[in-house]
């Protein structure tokens, strides 16, 4: 029970330190893009972090059908899967910040 606890624990700081990131990303690349070139106004991260949320809960969930082969896995390896997508997601939010980065570099 104690180690269900733990890893319930460490996925919420995980996704809770993911939306944190990925605000800040979309923060930043707002600021650089969107309040420059249309005059809009500023948003904190917070602000950006509600409507990061309201975008990804209004895109859904994809149900797939159910691979024989994932039901052979452990819930550690499933985990794994799921920090996996993570870090996915955090290597693409990354490479987005660097290539706005870049096209910044270029803009006037």
């Amino acid at each position: 029970m104690l180690e269900l606890i733990g890893i319930l624990v460490v996925f919420g700081v995980v996704m809770v330190g993911n939306i944190v990131f990925d605000a800040w990303v979309i923060h930043t690349l707002y600021g650089w893009f969107v309040i420059t070139s249309f005059a809009a106004p500023a948003l904190t991260i917070a602000q950006v972090a509600g409507i990061l949320l309201v975008f990804r809960g209004m895109r859904g969930y994809k149900l797939t059908k159910d691979d024989p082969e994932d039901k052979k896995k452990t819930g550690g390896e499933k985990l794994l899967k799921v920090f996996g997508g993570l870090a996915q997601n955090f290597l693409i939010a990354l490479m987005s910040l660097g290539i706005g980065w870049c096209i910044k570099a270029f803009l006037p």
